[in-house]
């Protein structure tokens, strides 16, 4: 969906590292991800790091849905809508209208 909507990469952007190597890599965040892309990212990575420490394989959301709460759209499906509207504005900034 994220070539569909950002084109195809020729390159493999992907690896796996630590949150070190990720904080020396500032200027190809930027460029992956847009302006703000290192700010917003490398601000919820120890988050997200110390909760892949608990060993927590599967994410399980089947009591909130019990108690009725709707389940959450996929990302692929409105994955189409951020990147073309509304123009001019990145992902990160579009986020800013759910807070």
């Amino acid at each position: 969906m994220f070539a569909e909507c950002y084109g195809e990469r020729p390159d493999e952007p992907y690896r796996i590292v630590d949150a070190a190597s990720i904080s020396a890599e500032g200027e190809r965040i930027r460029e992956l991800l847009g302006p703000e892309g290192p700010d917003h990212l490398l601000a919820i990575l120890p988050i997200y790091y110390r909760f892949m420490e608990i060993n927590a394989e599967i994410f399980d959301n089947s009591r909130i849905l019990k108690e009725g709460m709707p389940a959450s759209p996929k990302l692929t499906s409105y994955l189409h809508l951020c990147a073309r509207q509304p123009s001019g504005r990145s992902l990160y900034q579009q986020m800013l209208d759910d807070v």
